[in-house]
């Protein structure tokens, strides 16, 4: 049995033990969420403890702690020694298509009123390559066979909700960025995915992204509708169990309905935003629809076909995406997916500011608009995870950096950054909470001298 497997039960057996007292505020926690031992089952659910607990059995039974260490089953202290990872959470196991356990992801319960991330995933290693999994596949995969389709949510408890309720042929990615290769697995199963994001900006712009690039390998994409006073699939769930009135719709008449007051806007700038958000969405798609739906917002808008038509095809060298193998981030910019060197230089110039102990607000703010263009940051999550992945190279880059003492040269960083963000602005302008953010940042930078 491999480590992974065996805390994988370790983690399991003390939930299902838990379960067995109902005053236990984890138990209470699985019953409030419908969590049956079924469920708890079916996906390998467990409860980390707050006490080190693989630490003390990796002693009790002479294991590698390194090697622990390395699965992410343990994390580093400041010290040096090693902890439990995933403490006072519920751990989810992440398995591959063939049942193997290759990683986790540790949510933070109701209780926990710290700062940790509400999220925990295993660090990207040998094992565990989030640019190649869709969570809960080895599952859903002989359903989303049977059925010809598969719904697409964003976190791995949405899946599980999911199934709990009879959508057996959902997964979801390991983030809200997508690759090739992930594309590339799903359409071995089926060519027709439907998308069932949080109801936010983040869930919205995360949804035209996959559009955009599943469309170009010929998926057929439909929008699972959420009703917006639910914020995820998981509460519709619990509000509307019954999935037999639930709706879905093409994605581009969904888009289409969604832009339909922008695109009729007396505002010249608010139509044209609105026009060429929706044109984006046309990029892969074959001519046949590309004639159908310009025909239609030329209808609601007055802008002849001619023009709408000159627009997009201005549009396609720019924004159609050139993949390269395996992670290559479709769901990233085209600076990110287009130009490394843009990628690499942003990074760069984001770890000289950490460095510099610039401020972790103003960092923080930095880092989650950068994670729509370094795929890295994507995939870290959060600012703390950054932190505490990179802290080696930050105290390297510290001690012998003298440049990042040097005020002048910050503010060439920051000042080349927001540089970055004032050119890119329509790539984020839709995405409310990044786009305070910004304009938070862009307040910050005239104020203030670094």
């Amino acid at each position: 049995m491999s480590l992974l497997q065996w805390t994988s039960e370790v983690y399991n057996k003390i939930l299902l033990n838990l379960l067995l007292d109902r005053q236990n505020p984890v138990t209470k926690y699985c019953l409030e969420r419908g969590l049956s031992q079924e469920i708890i089952q079916k996906f390998l659910l467990g409860y980390a403890p707050k006490q080190n607990l693989i630490i003390s059995l990796s002693d009790k039974y002479n294991l590698d702690k390194y090697l622990l260490f390395q699965t992410g089953v343990l994390a580093q202290n400041r010290q040096g020694g090693f902890r439990d990872k995933f403490i006072d959470r519920l751990v989810i196991p992440v398995f591959n298509d063939k049942d193997k356990v290759i990683g986790f992801t540790g949510r933070v319960l109701p209780w926990d009123v710290s700062d940790r991330p509400k999220y925990l995933n295993s660090p990207q290693n040998h094992w565990f390559n989030k640019s190649e999994i869709w969570f809960g596949l080895n599952i859903a995969k002989n359903y989303i066979r049977k059925s010809k389709s598969a719904i697409l949510v964003e976190g791995n408890m949405d899946v599980v909700s999911a199934h709990k309720n009879g959508l057996l042929n959902t997964i979801a990615s390991q983030g809200t960025a997508f690759t090739e290769e992930q594309l590339k697995i799903l359409k071995r199963h089926t060519s027709a995915v439907t998308i069932a994001f949080d109801n936010d900006g983040a869930g919205r712009l995360a949804s035209q992204k996959f559009f955009i690039a599943a469309t170009k390998l010929g998926l057929d994409i439909q929008k699972y509708i959420i009703p917006e006073e639910f914020k995820d699939l998981d509460e519709y769930l619990q509000n509307q169990p019954d999935t037999s009135t639930h709706k879905r719709k093409d994605y581009l008449d969904y888009s289409l309905y969604s832009l339909q007051n922008l695109l009729t806007s007396s505002n010249p700038r608010t139509q044209k935003e609105a026009i060429n958000n929706f044109l984006e969405l046309l990029i892969n798609t074959n001519n046949l629809t590309k004639e159908q739906y310009i025909s239609k917002i030329s209808d609601l808008t007055g802008v002849t076909s001619q023009t709408l038509n000159l627009i997009l095809q201005e549009k396609l060298p720019t924004l159609t995406t050139k993949i390269s193998p395996k992670s290559s981030q479709l769901a990233n910019t085209d600076i990110a997916s287009n130009n490394t060197k843009e990628s690499d230089i942003l990074r760069n110039s984001f770890q000289k500011l950490v460095c510099a102990n610039l401020g972790n607000k103003t960092l923080s703010n930095i880092f989650e608009i950068l994670t729509i263009f370094i795929p890295e940051f994507e995939q870290l999550e959060t600012y703390q995870l950054y932190i505490d992945s990179k802290k080696d190279e930050i105290d390297l880059i510290q001690e012998n950096d003298t440049n990042i003492k040097n005020p002048q040269y910050i503010q060439t960083l920051m000042d080349s950054i927001m540089l970055f963000l004032d050119q890119n602005l329509h790539k984020f302008i839709l995405d409310e909470n990044k786009k305070n953010l910004y304009l938070e940042l862009k307040k910050y930078h005239k104020s203030q001298v670094i």
